[in-house]
């Protein structure tokens, strides 16, 4: 079933760029907000303006590149994030395919960004709201790797939920690339951007599944 059943009226809005974390000081700097912290910076390098509380979050419009694009973080938590950005799409009229998520995930070296769309959630909490809350895949995400714990015993809530280190400052430099990403997507298409950003790993497995 199509998120929309009818859709003859303008859409001023292109694309909804979403921003997954939790909010309030004590979550400031953990791994599982590291999609706030993109979102964040992509709204300072468009110099797109204060954000004002809507649709469950911070929201912010603004044009970028050419394109009318509006950015929200889900200030729901990370288990109801569906709710805002089911709420953002469905006011401002915008289809799945052109939502982008951007996400932390474990299933990555620590500071890489893969993008796809639709399929699984891989346990991600967020994603998972969302899914539910659109009642489809279809959306894009853009992946920032935050690695696995070096204890093994640590349980990933955990993991996510703790603070990046002095030594994760490499990390910085990968909110850039991820803003390069969403860019990409916005103006040469998905496909681009899983071209340009899924690189291989050395040993030849493929990372962009």
């Amino acid at each position: 079933m199509a998120f929309f059943k009818k859709q003859h009226h303008f859409l001023n809005t292109d694309f909804l760029v979403a921003g997954l974390g939790n909010p309030g000081p004590e979550y400031e700097g953990t791994r599982h907000n590291t999609g706030f912290m993109v979102a964040t910076r992509l709204m300072k390098r468009h110099e797109m303006g204060r954000t004002r509380n809507r649709y469950g979050g911070r929201w912010c419009e603004g044009t970028v590149l050419g394109v009318n694009l509006a950015v929200i973080l889900p200030m729901t938590y990370m288990n109801r994030s569906g709710e805002a950005v089911a709420s953002a799409a469905r006011h401002k009229h915008i289809e799945p395919v052109n939502i982008i998520v951007i996400h932390d995930d474990m299933d990555f070296p620590f500071g890489s960004v893969r993008v796809k769309q639709g399929g699984g959630t891989g346990g991600h909490n967020g994603l998972s709201s969302i899914v539910a809350e659109l009642g489809t895949d279809v959306f894009n995400r853009v992946r920032i790797g935050i690695g696995r714990p070096d204890n093994t015993n640590m349980p990933a809530r955990d993991w996510v939920l703790s603070r990046l280190r002095e030594t994760d400052i490499e990390l910085l430099p990968v909110l850039d690339t991820a803003v390069d990403c969403i860019e990409t997507i916005i103006t040469d298409g998905i496909e681009a951007a899983m071209n340009r950003f899924n690189q291989r790993e050395p040993d030849g497995d493929p990372t962009g599944e």
